[in-house]
C-alpha cells in the first residue's frame, strides 16, 4: 500500500513537466513565456507610475528653472515581444558650473536694420509711445549642484551678480498737446549680489523645488519723475518734477574720494544691509503627456535695509496764462511772475542718511508642459504669470511665453521660445551640449519693449554657461 501511495505521489508531481513537454512538442503557445497580444483598438498606456518605485526609474523629464533635474540612463518601451531601448545621458551627480553668464539689452526705437544704413531713417512718431531702454546683467562666477539620482539634491551659487534696470521717458512728453496728470517715469535699477541654495526632492509624482538666497544690494534706485501736461482758455500749464534716490551701502567713496578707503568698514556696512528672499516651484504629471507646475520667485523674508543715499531733486514749470504776453513784447525790462516761470538750478548731489526697505521682484509663474509622444524628445510649455517690479514706472506686469524644446537623448537639447518677460518681448534659441563629463549651454536672443521692433534687432542677449562633472 505504501509503495501505490509513494506512485501516485510522483505522478502527480511530473504532470506539470509532462504537460509542459507535450505544449513544446506540439507548438501550443506557452503563455507565461510569451507576452499577451496587444489589443489593436486601444493603444498600450505608457507605464508613467504604477508605484513610488517605478515613478523614480523612469525617465526624467526636461530641466526646470530651479533645478536641473536628472533623467535615468535608459528609457524601455515595451512593443509586442520584445523591449525598445532608448539609451539617455545621465545628467551628473556632482556638478561644477563656471561663468554662467546672461547679458541682454534692448530699446524700443532704433532697430539695427535702421541704423546700419548709408541713409538712416528715423521716424519721431515712434517715440509717441515713449521711450524705452532696458538692460540686464547677471553672473554667477561658481556653482556646485548635487543630484541623488533624482529623487533629491542640492546646490550652492556663490557670489551671483544680478545687474538690471531700465530708461524709461513717457509718450506724453513727445506729444506736446497730450495732456498728462502726474505721468511717472525715470530710471530704475539695481544691483544685487547674492549667495543662493537650491535644492529639490520628490514626494511621490510631486517634484518640489527650493532655493534660498541671502542678497545684498549694492545699488539700487527707482524711477521719480512726474510730468504734468494741462491746456485751458488762457494757456497751458506743463511741469516736470523730479527726485532721484540712489542708495547703497558705498557711498561713502563717492562723497569723500579723497579720503581712504577703509574696506573692513565698507565690507561691514554691506553685510550689514543683508536681506533673506526664496523661491519655490512644484511640478506635478497630471498625465504621462501633460505636466502642470508653478513658480513663485523671490518671495521676501526679511528686506534689505540701506541707510545711506544720494539725492538729486528739483523742478521745471511753465504757466502761460500767468503771463501778459503784450505786456513782454511792449517792454524790455519785464520780468516774468514768480508762479509763471521755475526751474531749478542746482544739481550738486546731495548725500543723506534715512533707511530703505529693499525687495528684490516677484514673479509667479504657471506652466502646462506637453510632451505629444509621451517622451521627453519633444515638448510644448505655455507660461502665464505676473510680476511685481518697482523698478519700474508701472509696478504690475504680465508674464506670458511659449517654448518649444527638442531633445535629443539628453545629449543635444534645443529650445525655441518667444516670451514676454520683465516688460520685454524676447524670441530666443539656446543650445545644450551635453557629454557627461562637459557640457556647453549658449543661446542667443533678440528683443525689445515693443512686439514689432523685437523682429528687427532693437535688441539682443546672450547666454553661456561652461558644466563639468560626472
Amino acid at each position: 500500500m505504501k509503495k501505490l501511495l509513494a506512485i501516485y505521489v510522483l505522478f502527480i508531481c511530473a504532470l506539470p513537466i509532462i504537460a509542459q513537454e507535450d505544449l513544446a512538442g506540439t507548438g501550443e503557445p506557452v503563455w507565461e513565456e510569451q507576452a499577451w497580444p496587444v489589443d489593436p483598438f486601444w493603444p498600450e498606456e505608457p507605464a508613467l507610475a504604477e508605484d513610488d518605485q517605478a515613478w523614480a526609474d523612469n525617465p526624467a523629464w526636461p530641466a526646470e528653472p530651479l533645478l536641473p533635474e536628472e533623467p535615468t540612463l535608459t528609457e524601455k518601451t515595451k512593443k509586442g515581444k520584445g523591449d525598445k531601448q532608448i539609451v539617455r545621458v545621465r545628467n551628473r551627480g556632482f556638478e561644477l558650473v563656471y561663468l554662467d553668464t546672461h547679458v541682454n539689452v534692448s530699446n524700443n526705437f532704433l532697430a539695427a536694420n535702421e541704423i546700419f544704413k548709408e541713409t538712416a531713417v528715423i521716424d519721431i512718431s515712434d517715440l509717441y509711445n515713449g521711450f524705452k531702454i532696458d538692460f540686464g546683467v547677471q553672473l554667477t562666477p561658481m556653482a556646485f549642484n548635487i543630484d541623488v539620482k533624482d529623487h533629491w539634491g542640492f546646490g550652492m551659487e556663490l557670489a551671483k551678480v544680478s545687474a538690471f534696470g531700465n530708461v524709461g521717458i513717457t509718450g506724453s512728453l513727445f506729444q506736446i498737446t497730450k495732456e498728462a496728470d502726474k505721468e511717472k517715469f525715470g530710471v530704475g535699477g539695481a544691483v544685487f549680489v547674492d549667495i543662493g541654495v537650491p535644492a529639490f526632492f520628490r514626494v511621490k509624482k510631486l517634484k518640489v523645488n527650493l532655493r534660498t538666497a541671502y542678497f545684498i544690494p549694492l545699488i539700487y534706485t527707482e524711477p521719480n519723475i512726474e510730468y504734468t501736461y494741462k491746456e485751458n482758455s488762457d494757456g497751458i500749464y506743463v511741469k516736470a518734477k523730479y527726485d532721484l534716490k540712489i542708495y547703497s551701502p558705498m557711498l561713502d567713496m563717492l562723497e569723500n574720494p579723497d579720503k581712504p578707503t577703509d574696506v573692513n568698514s565698507l565690507v561691514k556696512e554691506a553685510t550689514s544691509s543683508f536681506g533673506l528672499d526664496f523661491s519655490a516651484g512644484a511640478e506635478y504629471p497630471l498625465f504621462s503627456w501633460l505636466h502642470v507646475g508653478s513658480e513663485l520667485i523671490n518671495i521676501p523674508l526679511k528686506p534689505a535695509v540701506v541707510k545711506k543715499y544720494m539725492q538729486i531733486k528739483g523742478q521745471f514749470f511753465l504757466d502761460s496764462s500767468k503771463i501778459n504776453f503784450i505786456d513782454m513784447i511792449g517792454s524790455e525790462n519785464y520780468e516774468l511772475p514768480e508762479d509763471a516761470f521755475g526751474a531749478s538750478d542746482n544739481f550738486e548731489p546731495l548725500y543723506k542718511t534715512g533707511e530703505k526697505f529693499i525687495l528684490r521682484p516677484f514673479t509667479f509663474l504657471t506652466y502646462a508642459t506637453y510632451y505629444p509622444f509621451s517622451t521627453p524628445l519633444i515638448s510644448l510649455k505655455g507660461v502665464l504669470g505676473f510680476s511685481i517690479n518697482p523698478l519700474y514706472a508701472q509696478v504690475f506686469g504680465i508674464e506670458v511665453g511659449a517654448n518649444f524644446c527638442l531633445d535629443l537623448a539628453n545629449i543635444f537639447v534645443t529650445t525655441v521660445g518667444m516670451n514676454y518677460r520683465n516688460r520685454v518681448w524676447r524670441h530666443s534659441i539656446d543650445f545644450i551640449l551635453n557629454f557627461r563629463a562637459f557640457e556647453l549651454d549658449l543661446g542667443v536672443s533678440v528683443e525689445s519693449p515693443d512686439f514689432g521692433k523685437s523682429f528687427q534687432g532693437a535688441g539682443a542677449g546672450v547666454n553661456l554657461a561652461l558644466k563639468f562633472g560626472w
